[in-house]
């Protein structure tokens, strides 16, 4: 037996932002291990093997609106923080700022009295 990579392969695909799996696949094999028992006639000539009883292959895909609405809905939020990070660390600077000017003032005019 070959098996192919590919086409026998576990594999999930994720949304880097979010950890969503967009689309997945599961694969296994059963075995049972067959030898002769020497109390059953019936399996005297029956080589020691390991045969495959069922195979099972579970995938999945996430659809094309679902992964739309949180594209739409992520990216949105995204686009969000990435405007108010500058917005946010300017207002900072501006605050800070206008606290160093009061501590300033307010030493100054705590040594006029």
């Amino acid at each position: 037996m070959t098996p192919v990579t590919e086409d026998h392969r576990i594999f999930a695909d994720l949304d880097p932002y979010t950890g969503t799996v967009i689309r997945g696949s599961k694969k296994a094999q059963f075995n049972v291990f067959m030898r002769p028992v020497t109390d059953i006639a019936a399996t005297e000539n029956l080589r020691t093997t390991l045969m495959p009883i069922f195979w099972v292959d579970e995938g999945m895909s996430l659809p094309e609106d679902l992964s739309n609405m949180i594209k739409s809905r992520l990216l949105g939020s995204l686009n969000l923080v990435s405007i108010f990070i500058p917005i946010l660390i300017s207002l900072s600077g501006v605050v800070a700022i206008v606290g160093f000017v009061l501590i300033i003032w307010a030493k100054r005019r705590a040594k006029s009295f």
